[in-house]
């Protein structure tokens, strides 16, 4: 589900920049008088309470130009890229065990795609890109686990942690 323009268009955005927003923030940054009426918009766009959004914002599900699956899949495969497994049930049902995720190391990532990145104390993680100064690297179910890169961010490039781009992902059994 696309929302491009409107109240809810509006709202994906704020939510992008600002992960952390609280509900009277975002009724604040849309000119609303009330909180409820937040709320009345986050219901109209299928969700039931603010975390539901947030997580559907963020895992790419809804918003501005996100696809409507959270997967971006793309056909092309690169030189250069690399095959990994995943092992463990931490991005179920997005990433499950045995599937496998190409990843192209010379692509650089665009807005919304998942990356694999090597973060202290996790070789390998998965986290969802998103363009900004700082840029987020978001986990993509765990939403509220957000590293900063850029300037005043965790991490001063982006090019330091980012490994690579996830380009094709193919379901296995485990």
């Amino acid at each position: 589900m696309s929302f491009p323009g409107g109240t809810i268009g509006k709202m994906v955005a704020i939510v992008r920049s600002r992960p952390n927003i609280k509900v009277r923030e975002l009724a604040r940054e849309l000119g609303f008088a009330e909180d409820r009426l937040v709320y009345y918009w986050i219901r109209k766009s299928g969700h039931s309470g603010i975390k539901s959004f947030k997580d559907a914002v963020l895992s790419g599900r809804i918003g501005g130009d996100a696809p409507e699956e959270p997967l971006p899949l793309h056909v092309k495969e690169a030189e250069g890229g690399t095959t990994t497994t995943v092992t463990s049930w931490e991005y179920a049902p997005l990433l499950m065990p045995g599937d496998e995720l190409r990843v192209d190391r010379s692509r650089p990532p665009v807005d919304g795609d998942l990356v694999m990145v090597k973060l202290k104390g996790e070789e390998g993680a998965i986290r969802r890109y998103l363009v900004g100064n700082p840029a987020l690297l978001v986990h993509p179910i765990r939403t509220y686990e957000t590293v900063r890169v850029g300037k005043g961010g965790t991490y001063a490039n982006a090019s330091d942690i980012i490994m690579g781009t996830v380009i094709c992902v193919t379901r296995r059994r485990p």
